[in-house]
Formats: structure tokens, C-alpha cells, sequence
């Protein structure tokens, strides 16, 4: 994985998300992404509202610059994005 890390910021509207691209297409901070998107349950809108979330573990999340969590973190691809922000 050589992709690195991309910051999309918008001081205009309060927002900045990180994403990659990840095998070839774009992903995004899922939590962070549904965070910014005025979802007060961010973790129930992602599992109510995506298809296909990327899944990460400890290493990959690290090579990819995303930092250090233990716990790995989920990447939504641009298909998610789009169906997450018509539903917000």
C-alpha cells in the first residue's frame, strides 16, 4: 500500500475528512465521514446505511497514515459516501 494520506478540508463548512485511495478508488474516514455529516449515531447510520464498508486492521490502518488505533478503523468507498450523504 503506498497510497497516502489526504486531508479534504472546508473551514466554510466545518469539515475535514481524511481519505485515501484504496485500491484504487477513494475511500474515507467512515466514522468521521458520518460525524460530519450531522449523524448523531455515526456507528448506527454506518451500519444502517452502507454496503460495503473497508475494513481495516491495526497495520493496514498505520501504513496508511490514518495513525495508531489498535483497533483498526472502516474506510467508506464512494458508493457508501454518496448513499450516506443522500441519506443525512
Amino acid at each position: 500500500m503506498n497510497n497516502k494520506l489526504m486531508v479534504f478540508e472546508s473551514a466554510e463548512l466545518g469539515i475535514c475528512l481524511q481519505g485515501t485511495l484504496y485500491q484504487g478508488k477513494p475511500a474515507f474516514d467512515a466514522v468521521a465521514l458520518a460525524k460530519s455529516l450531522g449523524y448523531a449515531n455515526p456507528a448506527d447510520a454506518l451500519q444502517k446505511h452502507r454496503k460495503s464498508m473497508i475494513k481495516l486492521n491495526y497495520s493496514e490502518t498505520r501504513e496508511l497514515g490514518f495513525g495508531d488505533n489498535p483497533r483498526g478503523m472502516q474506510l467508506a468507498g464512494q458508493a457508501d459516501m454518496f448513499r450516506l450523504i443522500s441519506v443525512s
